[in-house]
């Protein structure tokens, strides 16, 4: 039988993971590009509350620590630093635009540069 999972103490200086160091390598090398961004784009229908969208998106943001996760360099090393949930408060960016520029807008927003050192990589944009 093995033990139970015990809770651990939070590090000041929490390391990189490989994947991590992997991307902040590749950062530091091309600096700062799309080529690891995951976009999800979903047509939404029906009546929107944005504040409610806010809301649900700071939920999702303030259980996933990763979502508020940056990359802060020191002496030529990276670590993680995990925000508080208020200082990571995503933004959620409206523009209203006319259907036909629809492709142009989703296609710039899929391909936005993350500063890894200063934002946290995630964003949402509503069009």
């Amino acid at each position: 039988m093995r033990p139970p999972v015990q809770k651990a103490e939070k590090q000041d200086k929490i390391p990189l993971s490989f994947a991590q160091r992997r991307l902040w390598f590749l950062y530091q090398l091309e600096g700062p590009s799309p080529t690891y961004n995951i976009p999800i784009v979903v047509r939404l229908t029906g009546e929107l509350k944005q504040d409610v969208l806010q809301k649900a998106i700071m939920d999702v943001v303030a259980r996933h620590e990763s979502l508020r996760t940056i990359f802060p360099e020191q002496g030529g090393n990276a670590r993680q630093q995990v925000l508080d949930v208020a200082v990571a408060k995503p933004n959620l960016y409206v523009q209203r635009i006319q259907e036909s520029q629809l492709t142009e807008q989703l296609d710039r927003a899929v391909r936005y540069c993350f500063h890894l050192s200063e934002e946290p990589a995630f964003r949402v944009e509503l069009f």
